[in-house]
């Protein structure tokens, strides 16, 4: 959880970032999102092969080699056929289809999650991310059949009303700096994509806890059902730049498409992130559950205000409203998160 706090907060502080437009260079091209989110699934189903296919050498490889005197090359060359025909039957896109919906589901809200943080600070975007934890509650409770006890309620309840003084209060800034455009966009942004994350999130926990498939070999299956849909995603990119064309071209800007365009060193880090983050939470679903796994956003919270005031922007607007709404959502995350992490630990023995 504390890997998955820090994940989470840096690909929002990085998407924040590299989203912009440089001032030092105003003409220079921004990346596609799309094309990231296709990219970290690409860079996911890879990596996952790769440790499958490692696991199964490992296994293969000491098995037995305590009394075998043959070399460690001969060893190697008998056991990589073996391990790389279980590695293909553990990959076996059959297997796991049950996984399709939740990949589907996760494309369409990390497309939503980069354009959120776009249209927002990163603070702010992490601050109303945590609608998620009343999203997850909500379908835990439906799907999972998982009771929440009186204060957990409370604390959805009270995080709805947070949510909606930070909204209201930014909402007044924005206007007041004439963007509040992009503040409507991203809060519907965050709306939409907490909603799907908390669904397919729930979803994913109940698939992975009733399947013995490792963490590596889950995390291929959704990396192949997502790559169709992330390919549409960037094909609807690609038209309606190639709809704007003539508007590029009569600016003096550069027309056409390239899905590459703009890829430096931040939008490759944010790839990886992305990449991260979807080992992360498939093994915080597994092994915790889809509820205890936002008390890392609650972490990132933190992180993010942090890093935002003493490296990024040290004048952040700030109002009693804001404040008053952040400091509502972040002990309420807190005190919801905290009964989930005991029932957590009471339902698997660990306290």
């Amino acid at each position: 959880l504390a890997l998955l706090a820090i994940q989470t907060s840096a690909i929002s502080l990085l998407i924040t970032h590299s989203r912009k437009p440089s001032q030092d260079d105003p003409g220079k091209p921004i990346y596609a999102i799309s094309t990231a989110v296709l990219l970290g699934e690409l860079l996911k189903g890879a990596t996952s092969t790769l440790a499958v296919l490692l696991q199964r050498l490992h296994h293969h490889y000491h098995e037995g080699s305590a009394g075998e005197k043959r070399s460690a090359t001969r060893r190697l060359a008998r056991v990589l056929p073996i391990a790389v025909s279980e590695a293909l039957e553990e990959l076996n896109i059959k297997s796991g289809l049950s996984l399709s919906i939740p990949a589907v589901l996760y494309v369409v809200q990390s497309n939503l999650q980069f354009l959120a943080a776009s249209s927002l600070g990163a603070a702010q975007y992490q601050i109303l991310s945590q609608i998620k934890i009343i999203s997850t509650a909500i379908f835990s409770a439906c799907l999972l059949g998982r009771a929440l006890t009186k204060r957990q309620w409370g604390s959805v309840m009270a995080l709805a009303a947070g949510v909606a003084v930070v909204q209201i209060s930014t909402a007044n800034t924005s206007r007041a700096s004439d963007s509040n455009s992009n503040s409507l966009i991203g809060f519907a942004a965050v709306v939409m994509g907490c909603t799907l994350s908390g669904f397919a999130g729930v979803l994913t926990e109940k698939i992975l806890k009733r399947s013995t498939a490792s963490i590596f070999a889950s995390n291929f299956h959704m990396s192949c059902f997502s790559i169709v849909p992330a390919l549409v995603m960037v094909c609807l990119e690609g038209l309606h730049a190639a709809s704007r064309s003539v508007e590029y071209s009569a600016n003096g800007l550069q027309s056409g498409w390239n899905p590459m365009r703009g890829f430096g060193l931040m939008a490759w880090s944010v790839v990886i992130l992305n990449a991260a983050g979807g080992l992360l939470v498939s093994a915080s679903v597994k092994w915790v559950d889809s509820i205890a796994k936002t008390f890392a956003s609650s972490l990132a919270i933190l992180i993010s205000l942090v890093i935002t005031y003493l490296f990024i922007d040290s004048k952040m607007p700030a109002n009693v409203g804001l404040l008053a709404g952040t400091l509502v959502i972040l002990c309420s995350a807190l005190c919801f998160s905290r009964d989930a992490v005991n029932a957590t630990a009471s339902r698997t023995g660990y306290t």
